[in-house]
């Protein structure tokens, strides 16, 4: 699936722009588990809004509401954790410890006990997928094969036979909005191509054949967005749950290690890509690209190219969480790159054109009318709480949209063009 080691030769600049649009939440020691192991990646997961973490040292917990606070020690002392899910006060874990791949804690990684059965000895454990409506139900990637538990991790079966082997960036994923539809996708073949799997038949994707990423959409389980053709940046579309697709949109020339869509404003969306030199072999940095349109058109929105030599970064996982990515890497610890702040640093002025655009009156009653030389497709509004209270399209020709209907105060419009999308505060008042 994803490339999941990127070796990038730089050196983080915290706070780009006006805004902090990056800030780092902390180290944890990963180097003996990714060198000694071979190349196992240390997963991170939110529960709630606590980041748990694996670690050299068993696993770790952040509160991702409290900024300040540091990062706590939660369990498994002393084991190389790679993933861990939970039920109540039980915590499953795999590891990179060959005599202890999989265990077992009663009470919140206290005590362990070592489950591991006789076959998982040789093979390497890869990342875990646990059900979001029943957590007994988890599937396990190991290098070698798919297993899947219902009863939290006592008794496991290989329920397809996909032969193909996992690399340490393995793709499992419970559809979130119809748990009976489950994702799984891996290297195949001496060339290394990636293939994708829906409940053990193979997503077929023509002369495409490769799958970076799986975004599913988080109101309408129908529609899903596949990132293909070898990490180029194109996008497939699929309103059948995965069943079929279709071409849908370019994001660039460079991978995606992710793609995302906004929970709140599901027309919005995120991808995390890395940029390359090819003339020096290297990585030179991280990126993120933005859509307005659900994913067709896209414009750059945050990066970070600050060049160190000698600097070697890995990075581990990437998570989305509220409008944030959590990048878990080997010598910076876990970044958080606010999109939300990125998105008003880039948007201020990013061409001559976005300055043309004047809204009046401001503040108004009844009616906002707008002037620019773009040509405005839709309008978006969401109120300071982030929720959307307007979506419409605009007519040719149209300069005004009615707000009589909104209650009194502050509100964000996104004006959406042919070439991107411009943001305008606007206050209701009576």
């Amino acid at each position: 699936m994803k490339k999941a080691m990127f070796i990038l030769v730089l050196g983080f600049t915290f706070g780009l722009c006006s805004g902090q649009t990056m800030r780092r939440l902390g180290m944890i020691d990963t180097v003996e588990l990714i060198s000694s192991y071979n190349h196992t990646y240390p997963r991170i997961r939110v529960v709630g809004d606590v980041l748990f973490v694996g670690s050299n040292d068993g696993l770790y917990k952040h509160d991702l509401l409290d900024p300040e606070s540091g990062f706590e020690h939660c369990g498994f002392a002393g084991l190389p954790v790679v993933d861990a899910v939970r039920k109540g006060d039980s915590l499953l874990a795999i590891t990179a410890d060959p005599t202890a791949r999989l265990c077992l804690s009663p009470d919140n990684g206290k005590t362990i006990e070592n489950i591991t059965p006789a076959g998982f000895l040789k093979s390497g454990m890869l990342r875990l997928a646990q059900n979001p409506l029943d957590p007994d139900q988890i599937f396990l990637a190991t290098s070698y094969t798919l297993y899947k538990t219902s009863d939290f991790g006592k008794t496991w079966v290989a329920p397809w036979n996909l032969g193909f082997w996992y690399s340490p960036d393995a793709y499992i994923q419970y559809h979130p909005l119809d748990t009976s539809l489950f994702f799984v996708g891996g290297t195949e073949g001496w060339d290394g191509h990636n293939v994708l799997y829906l409940n053990g038949e193979e997503i077929k994707f023509g002369s495409y054949g490769y799958i970076y990423d799986v975004a599913f959409h988080p109101t309408d389980p129908d529609i899903i967005l596949f990132d293909i053709i070898n990490g180029t940046g194109a996008l497939g579309k699929s309103t059948d749950r995965g069943k079929t697709w279709k071409p849908w949109g370019k994001i660039a020339s460079a991978p995606a290690f992710r793609i995302d869509f906004d929970y709140l404003h599901p027309d919005t969306m995120y991808a995390l890509l890395y940029a390359y030199d090819e003339r020096e072999t290297i990585y030179q940095g991280v990126y993120v690209e933005r859509s307005g349109d659900a994913g067709f058109s896209w414009h750059r929105c945050f990066r970070d190219v600050h060049i160190e030599i000698g600097e070697v970064w890995y990075i581990l996982d990437v998570l989305f969480y509220k409008n944030s990515y959590l990048i878990y890497t080997t010598n910076h610890g876990i970044i958080a790159v606010d999109l939300e702040k990125s998105n008003e640093d880039v948007e201020v002025a990013r061409t001559e054109k976005e300055l043309l655009l004047t809204i009046s009156p401001n503040p108004t009653k009844e009616t906002l009318r707008f002037e620019t030389v773009e040509s405005v497709r839709r309008i978006e509004m969401t109120d300071v709480a982030g929720r959307r209270v307007l979506n419409m399209p605009v007519a040719d020709g149209s300069r005004e949209i009615h707000v009589g209907h909104l209650p009194v105060g502050m509100y964000v419009a996104c004006f959406h063009t042919d070439q991107g999308f411009i943001r305008k505060k606007v206050a209701i008042a009576r």
